[in-house]
């Protein structure tokens, strides 16, 4: 009955273990949708609501999320964000670059800033910033001035 115990007891013990190195506790899978508002940056006015959706991998220790990116219809496959410097989408092999982004560290808000497409703006480039959660555009300004400065 002592040995079954002891046998038992080590079971248990070697399957914590396994357990406990063998999950990486700084990866989390991520499905969320962000109600939020999207407005121009030093350009003309216009704002409006904005959706913005993350399935992917989010990386807690590098503060990098990978996976599918969708800001309300256009979907980004292949995406790569690190928060403070940019998200990177692929097309095929190609490499392109979406704009600047940043999000708190539990991932909770997130705020990017991109540039409109040339073909929308003919004397200079104009940016617009998609903020979430937000519900005006006060409050889109204010994640994405909170979230810039407590970039890493």
């Amino acid at each position: 009955m002592k040995k079954a115990f002891i046998f038992t007891g080590l079971i248990l013990a070697l399957a914590g273990l396994m357990f406990f190195f063998g999950v990486d506790r700084n990866v989390v899978k991520i499905n969320k949708s962000f109600e939020g508002f999207n407005y121009m940056l030093d350009g003309p006015e216009a704002s409006a609501a904005s959706r913005i959706e993350l399935q992917g991998a989010y990386y807690k220790r590098e503060r990098a999320y990978e996976g599918r990116l969708i800001i309300n219809d256009t979907v980004y496959e292949k995406c790569v964000i690190i928060s403070g410097i940019s998200a990177i989408y692929y097309v095929k092999e190609k490499r392109n670059i979406l704009g600047q982004v940043f999000f708190d560290e539990d991932m909770q808000h997130i705020s990017l800033k991109m540039p409109l497409p040339v073909s929308l703006t003919t004397e200079r480039e104009f940016y617009q910033v998609i903020s979430a959660p937000a519900k005006s555009q006060a409050e889109a300004a204010d994640v994405y001035r909170r979230l810039q400065q407590t970039a890493p």
